[in-house]
């Protein structure tokens, strides 16, 4: 590419962009350019072209082609003397082709040069010496004494191979982060651009004619923004199986769910019904049954269209169509079709008033499970199911257990209720180094496979290198020996014939680490008969007649049905709100930890987390290095610190919600819905640090697995008595007889 500098290139984009580019812009696309040195046009429009687009010096792909044309010539013709500087051009170093600066002025003036100074080496003829030069002429003529002219050069630059002046790291560290802004950019752009999965429908056919079929794709790619995320995976899913999709939080499983749905994925069958809910429904007018039943379009045209028929005067031809539209309506059994939105509403866990509600009434939560009843409503032959328990409460996790242990159709879930992926999968799709891998049987099963198989990898690692080890040994040994040589030799071709394994690495984002707080003594948080509800009146309490205590060795489980008054139990223990009646005892040094299931929601997503961190606690004038190695002890480490939050993962924000609300080291980590943007893999992370925790903990959350690992206690709040009370067993014991008195 050209030695020209990154001021040079920036000027020749100036011109070439008749200054329609910022300041900003223009230094980011030289030094990019300079950096990376691309050979053609494609590979610089690949590289600038978005910037060019973005800044309005194009229009179109062609304009940005043409332009980047037109600097490729201009950064490959060979530069004059006055587009270099002194700090860019090559040394002349054991036959080198180039010279310094210093060595350039004196090619060309009259003055003599020190012997051999000025001279090309290796035979270049260009600055020979027609006159011998004595040293002593040349030290009397310079002020200040000899300059050495190998001795201009920035302090600690020379580079004797390639002639550049600048520290390598440096330079790989603004490559990198000019990379990661790249890759910023382009995803944030592919966020706004991505389309969202096809709303569901209900689709009426040939009972023969259904699309009910296995399917067997041999390779496929999934690439977002320039990155590849699946790479020639294989996607093999039989009729009627129930797949548990699972990985790294920020892997791809959403965005493969979404290139599945919006039929992006080549060899399956265009005619194949695919749901995939993703989001919440719009609140609006209708009513929760009504939102359901909309899903099947055909049925309310043809109701629609009776509708008008019967309004009005009757022909023999209406009258024709009316039979026909009742002959359809009886075929898809749009009879049915109210009771059986209903049920599975119901199921859900909306009663008779609630199904009858406008959507609009509904917190985000509720409109969720709508969004989910209408996917089920659709009855799909290939159903994508993104976290479904999320807002779910034990009760309807069951029932959606059962209903899609029974559905007959084709199911992807993915979700990291470890418990919900073992009562419902068959199978297990491990999403992991840009393919997908096939496992038969539920999440626990897998996990077994996996582990059997990282042992038997681990095990072979460790046996190869010790055989490594040995002859290398025996090598250094006998490596001047004559009398052994032919032995040396033949242990050297077997080292070299010895496979490349792996040893199994681990994962530094597996870890949460909440720091001990000092001790404090009991007790330290006091609910005494504590009454609660909103405003003064005769409005009913939401919650009556409480009585807890929670020390630092509190594990505490907090159950109920969704609105029984989980989170209103929650706020009053942190302090959000005050008891109507009853007190709240808290030690005076008590410091209490609060996860929301909105902290996610919360972060301001412009910030990176280091900034994030920085931000909640100006007060510890916290630097960047002493950020980053707090954040490690949650996962976010590496690079991971240092993006902006919008392009890190679910999983990844609720890790930087978590370490904010643990930077205090606080006594009682009081959380809800902790596990819901985290993976299988991190839930056991989690479940771990919480065990080692020595503070106490409250937790509020749907995750069965979760419950009965972390809590000895488990607190019932009743929605008809809107009592609290304390269940006598484990909680295992309490979700059997929970389901049994639903079921």
């Amino acid at each position: 590419m050209s030695v020209l500098t990154e001021q040079a290139i920036k000027d020749i984009l100036c011109d070439l962009t008749s200054s329609k580019l910022d300041e900003g812009t223009l230094e980011y696309a030289a030094g990019m350019v300079k950096e990376e040195g691309c050979t053609d046009p494609e590979e610089l429009q690949e590289l600038i072209g978005p910037f060019l687009l973005d800044g309005g010096a194009a229009s179109t792909d062609a304009e940005v082609l043409s332009l980047c044309k037109a600097l490729h010539e201009k950064l490959t013709t060979k530069p004059d003397a006055a587009t270099t500087s002194s700090g860019s051009s090559p040394v002349a170093v054991n036959g080198d082709a180039a010279s310094t600066d210093a060595e350039d002025d004196r090619s060309t003036s009259n003055a003599p040069a020190p012997n051999g100074a000025g001279a090309a080496v290796g035979g270049g003829g260009a600055g020979k010496l027609k006159t011998p030069v004595v040293l002593g002429s040349v030290l009397g003529d310079k002020k200040g004494g000899y300059q050495d002219p190998y001795l201009g050069l920035k302090k600690g630059s020379v580079n004797f191979n390639t002639g550049e002046h600048i520290d390598e790291s440096v330079q790989k560290q603004k490559a990198l982060q000019r990379e990661r802004e790249r890759q910023a950019k382009l995803m944030k752009q592919w966020e706004k651009s991505k389309q969202p999965p096809p709303p569901p429908t209900c689709r009426h056919g040939d009972k023969q004619l259904a699309k009910m079929t296995d399917i067997n794709v041999e390779s496929f790619s999934v690439i977002i923004a320039g990155r590849e995320l699946l790479r020639d995976a294989p996607l093999k899913l039989a009729m009627g199986r129930k797949y548990g999709l699972v990985g790294r939080n920020g892997i791809g499983k959403s965005t493969f769910l979404n290139a599945l749905a919006r039929g992006e994925i080549h060899g399956i069958n265009p005619d194949m019904h695919i749901l995939h809910i993703e989001q919440e429904i719009r609140g609006g007018e209708e009513t929760a049954l009504e939102a359901v039943l909309a899903v099947d379009v055909e049925r309310a045209d043809l109701l629609q269209e009776e509708k008008l028929l019967l309004g009005r005067e009757q022909t023999e031809e209406l009258g024709r169509r009316l039979a026909w539209i009742y002959q359809r309506l009886n075929d898809i059994d749009a009879q049915s079709a109210e009771s059986r939105a209903s049920t599975i509403l119901d199921g859900l866990g909306f009663t008779t008033d609630m199904q009858h509600k406008k959507t609009r009434e509904f917190s985000g939560g509720w409109r969720m499970r709508v969004a989910l009843a209408r996917a089920l409503f659709g009855d799909p032959d290939l159903l994508l199911l993104d976290e479904p328990t999320n807002h779910l409460d034990l009760h309807a996790v069951a029932w959606l257990t059962q209903y899609l242990s029974e559905w007959p159709k084709t199911c992807i879930i993915v979700s990291h209720a470890r418990q919900f992926l073992n009562d419902v999968c068959t199978d297990i799709i491990h999403f992991s180094d840009q393919t997908l891998t096939y496992y038969r049987g539920n999440y626990d099963t897998f996990e077994e496979v996996r582990a059997g198989k990282q042992l038997q990898q681990q095990r072979e690692f460790e046996a190869q290198e010790a055989k490594r080890a040995h002859m290398q040994k025996f090598v250094d040994k006998f490596r001047y020996n004559a009398k052994r040589a032919s032995l040396v030799q033949s242990r050297l071709k077997a080292i070299a014939k010895l496979p490349m394994l792996e040893a199994v690495a681990s994962d530094p984002t597996l870890v949460f680490s909440f720091d001990e707080p000092e001790a404090l003594p009991t007790p330290i948080l006091q609910l005494q008969d504590c009454y609660f509800k909103y405003g003064e009146g005769k409005s009913d309490w939401l919650l009556k007649d409480v009585a807890m205590t929670i020390d630092l060795d509190s594990r505490i489980a907090v159950c109920g049905v969704n609105g029984s008054g989980k989170s209103t139990l929650l706020k009053l223990m942190i302090g959000t709100i005050d008891p109507s009646e009853g007190h709240v005892v808290r030690h005076s040094k008590l410091r209490i930890g609060f996860f929301s299931q909105h902290h996610v929601d919360q972060l301001d997503l412009t910030l990176t987390a280091v900034q994030s961190l920085q931000t909640a606690f100006p007060d510890a004038n916290l630097k960047d290095e002493d950020a980053r190695t707090y954040l490690g002890k949650f996962g976010i480490s590496g690079l991971l610190a240092l993006e902006p939050l919008y392009v890190l993962s679910g999983g990844q924000k609720s890790r930087v919600a978590i370490a904010l609300v643990a930077f205090k080291k606080p006594h009682v980590l009081i959380m809800d819905e902790p596990t819901n943007h985290l993976d299988l893999d991190a839930v056991q992370a989690l479940i771990a640090a919480l065990n080692n925790f020595q503070g106490g903990v409250v937790i509020v959350s749907h995750d069965a697995h979760m419950l009965s690992c972390v809590a000895d206690e488990v607190w019932h709040v009743d929605h008809r008595t809107r009592s609290v009370a304390k269940f006598g067993e484990d909680f295992e014991s309490y979700r059997k007889q929970l389901l049994k008195n639903k079921l």
